[in-house]
């Protein structure tokens, strides 16, 4: 999709759905999908491309709103935001999940924590090369 077209109303309709997921539960890059996936025993995705169509929106978001002042973040854009994070708590609260299940959603809560703090602050080039250098600096795993 260009960026052109894109607006931050958009990307917030997207984060939002990757909050409450799809009709089926069956898209593999859906955070509410991949969760309810590990849930149900059905896990077929990988960790990498849940991170990865995340972080592919919060490129499009920091893009937008770094483009100029007339971008602002609405309160939809932060409860969504702040959704990922809480599924990912959540579900690494949960004693459904086994210890390193439970490992994993941590690191990603964290992941988007880290990305969404970058488009927060502004000035940042690329936000998943951010969150990685982030990772390396403090060891987090």
């Amino acid at each position: 999709m260009s960026m052109n077209s894109t607006t931050i109303a958009d990307v917030t309709r997207r984060l939002s759905v990757l909050v409450q997921g799809t009709k089926n539960a069956n898209n593999q890059t859906n955070l509410a999908d991949f969760i309810w996936m590990l849930k149900h025993g059905n896990m077929i995705s990988n960790w990498d491309e849940v991170w990865a169509a995340m972080c592919n929106e919060f490129e499009d978001l920091n893009t937008l709103i770094n483009a100029g002042p007339d971008n602002d973040i609405s309160r939809q854009l932060v409860y969504a935001a702040n959704g990922l994070i809480n599924l990912c708590v959540e579900g690494a609260s949960s004693p459904q999940f086994e210890e390193h299940i439970r490992h994993k959603l941590l690191q990603l809560a964290w992941r988007i924590s880290t990305a969404w703090d970058a488009v927060i602050a502004g000035d940042i080039d690329t936000i998943g090369e951010h969150v990685e250098l982030e990772r390396h600096a403090r060891e987090i795993f």
